[in-house]
């Protein structure tokens, strides 16, 4: 494997992962996101940029945080140690060096984010190459937003490829199609994210238009549909089940139609890579992490769907003639 250089930023990597695609993976999270989705899972990779935390909880009062800062901008203040004002508090978050959260003994301050190598990301996911062949598993590329770092998405593809990895894109399809199209080039597996087919209400809950996300997807599938029946591309839409926002039967059925009628977009229909759907419903096992990151989580009165709600969206979109999995 060449040497490589390239530089990402990720805010996590999960070894032995069973829900990422198939068979046992490596997943790395790629931190930064163009949407902001109100049952966001992972709210520590819509920011691009690394950034601490603090746990008032877990500090001693040792004050190394303080003495290590390059900038001088913590205080001693009555509920913690915190930036004394907002133009300090600014110039914190502004901060490359982080050394307050390395230094912190019971880690009351963590680090949320890390900026890797390409070389160095390749050597921890080929530590499970044994496991990656008995399972037909493979490496996950997820986020946060991968194709907000496709530079080095794509390079971290190509080493895995040059290996005989399986890779895997988790992605919401927010991109352009150029971009998608380069980093297709070496993906065996898109996880594409599918919340809503109404474009106005996919604004509202996400923060971003759907238009581009769905050119994106039909793009794709004639992209995969077109490719020789000897390469196994292939797509499987996840699709989140959020009661009162998109479990409405009128998005579910434009939904499963959308979905179905991807396989009518080119004519060599013996390929049918694109029928999978992957339901995720919702849970709120994440709010623990927005207290955490001191992040307000919006969704308070959203419950989790029941399993009858869920086997009624799995019979309507099975109806379209998809193969719907669920969790």
């Amino acid at each position: 494997m060449m040497h490589n250089n390239k530089t990402c930023t990720i805010f996590d990597i999960k070894r032995y992962a069973i829900h990422d695609g198939p068979g046992i993976r490596t997943t790395i999270f790629f931190k930064g996101c163009p949407l902001s989705c109100l049952w966001c899972h992972n709210p520590e990779g819509i920011e691009p940029k690394p950034k601490t935390i603090y746990d008032p909880k877990k500090c001693i009062g040792c004050f190394a945080c303080v003495d290590s800062c390059p900038d001088k901008a913590l205080k001693v203040q009555q509920n913690g140690i915190y930036p004394s004002d907002e133009d300090i508090l600014a110039l914190c978050n502004s901060c490359n060096s982080l050394i307050c959260a390395d230094v912190c003994p019971t880690k009351s301050r963590e680090r949320v984010g890390k900026i890797c190598s390409v070389d160095d990301i390749l050597k921890e996911v080929q530590k499970d190459i044994a496991f990656y062949e008995e399972s037909d598993g493979g490496v996950t590329f997820s986020g946060g937003e991968p194709l907000m770092q496709w530079e080095a998405l794509i390079e971290l593809l190509k080493g895995c490829k040059s290996v005989d990895i399986h890779t895997a894109v988790d992605t919401t399809g927010f991109s352009s199609w150029s971009i998608l199209k380069k980093v297709a080039q070496f993906t065996d597996l898109f996880l594409f994210d599918l919340k809503m087919l109404d474009d106005k209400k996919h604004k509202i809950y996400t923060g971003v238009s759907n238009k581009s996300i769905l050119e994106n997807l039909k793009q794709l599938a004639i992209l995969i549909k077109s490719q020789n029946s000897s390469v196994k591309q292939r797509i499987i839409i996840r699709m989140p089940l959020i009661p009162t926002i998109n479990d409405d039967e009128a998005n579910i059925e434009a939904t499963g139609k959308f979905i179905a009628d991807l396989e009518d977009l080119e004519d060599n229909r013996c390929n049918s890579r694109v029928k999978e759907v992957n339901l995720l419903p919702y849970h709120d096992f994440q709010r623990s992490k927005y207290l955490k990151f001191g992040i307000d989580y919006k969704p308070q009165n959203i419950l989790a769907p029941t399993q009858e709600q869920i086997k009624t969206v799995q019979e309507r979109l099975e109806a379209f003639d998809l193969t719907v999995s669920v969790g």
